[in-house]
């Protein structure tokens, strides 16, 4: 039902890493992980092949420094993506999409993660605005820890790869579904 595509800095993702999909999706899937333990592809280059070799109706594409605490969060996924409208979902994002390219936190942001500080060894729990209790909110650009679309969006958008390396895939994605018509 979802492929979940990983640009690996690696030949392969983390034991842990997959076993913790498995244990928290709670729906069929497969992992599509793109060895770019040489530096062969951009992330652009890279999500694209994934898509070419994925089977599923739902796209996942993540970072494979993650770990989900969301039980049966495949199955949350789908239903959201349900909506015909939707184009891409994450779990972090901005309400602004400016005429300059800016990050999407710099105004009016949504988050729900809990990021861990490598140097400190400390986690955060960031919820931005503090009072939003919802499991969805309208976004316009989202961070790239964790995007999600239908398959079908992806016959109308896909990663432009005549950028190069890892940065920015996340911003022109999200203005690529805004421009075809999905919110």
């Amino acid at each position: 039902m979802i492929s979940i595509i990983i640009c690996s800095r690696h030949t392969g993702i983390s034991p842990s890493l997959k076993k913790n999909i498995e244990q928290t999706i709670g729906t069929e899937h497969e992992i599509i992980t793109i060895d770019n333990s040489t530096n062969r592809y951009s992330i652009y280059s890279a999500y694209n092949e994934g898509v070419s070799l994925s089977r599923c109706p739902f796209l996942c594409f993540v970072h494979e420094d993650i770990k989900f605490h969301t039980t049966d969060w495949g199955i949350k996924l789908v239903a959201h993506l349900s909506d015909q409208k939707t184009g891409i979902i994450g779990v972090a994002g901005g309400k602004i999409m400016t005429k300059v390219p800016a990050q999407w936190s710099n105004c009016g942001r949504y988050i729900n993660l809990i990021q861990y500080q490598h140097k400190t060894k400390i986690s955060i729990k960031i919820k931005d605005p503090p009072s939003f209790s919802g499991v969805r909110h309208p976004a316009v650009l989202l961070d790239g820890v964790f995007l999600s679309s239908r398959r079908d969006v992806f016959n109308t958008i896909k990663f432009d790869e005549t950028f190069s390396g890892f940065h920015g895939y996340d911003y022109d994605i999200c203005a690529q579904a805004i421009n075809a018509g999905f919110e």
